[in-house]
């Protein structure tokens, strides 16, 4: 299994969506990353190249303009497993429904994936705050906490409607320190 903090995706290869017929025919999950580096959509391919001619959501991440297919060959049988890690981790806004409820149709049941929310007023500025004390760049710091430079200001500025808290976590961890976010179950 892959752990998904261990991903650069600023090192994985990519095409922009328009060369997209370049893509590879092997099985990988794929990325599609706007120019700002943040994480638009990820998905799941046997082939790779085929998943791309047609794929749902090309016409609403060419309206992004900019857009890469950044891309990670993977073992067949690890497809399904590895992408739902992924999409746990990146939570990409436009998968966000497969987020909430996870088809297993295989089975015919539908898995329902429960989901907090918790406002945390100002957690950009604390963010922000914590950053400036850290010696390290933002670029160390994105890297060390698994997000492009780009993702960890729009998390300062608290321009992503969800910061899943794995990333805040992640964040903390990298940051050392504890912003007293808090979910009761």
């Amino acid at each position: 299994m892959i752990d998904p903090s261990t991903i650069n995706l600023l090192t994985l290869p990519s095409l922009p969506l328009e060369q997209r017929s370049q893509l590879p025919t092997t099985p990988c999950i794929y990325f599609a990353i706007d120019s700002e580096g943040v994480v638009q959509y990820i998905g799941k391919a046997k082939n790779l190249k085929k998943r791309w001619e047609l794929h749902h959501k090309g016409i609403d991440l060419a309206l992004l303009g900019g857009v890469k297919i950044s891309y990670l060959c993977i073992e067949l049988s690890l497809l399904e497993e590895v992408e739902n890690a992924l999409l746990h981790w990146f939570n990409p806004p436009l998968n966000r429904i497969t987020n909430l409820v996870d088809k297993k149709e295989r089975s015919g049941v539908f898995r329902v994936k429960r989901v907090l929310r918790v406002d945390a007023p100002g957690i950009g500025a604390k963010i922000k705050d914590a950053r400036e004390r850290d010696p390290r760049s933002v670029d160390e710091l994105a890297k060390a906490a698994g997000m492009t430079r780009a993702n960890w200001y729009r998390i300062e500025r608290e321009e992503n409607d969800v910061l899943p808290e794995p990333t805040l976590r992640k964040i903390e961890e990298v940051l050392g320190v504890d912003f007293g976010v808090k979910f009761d179950d």
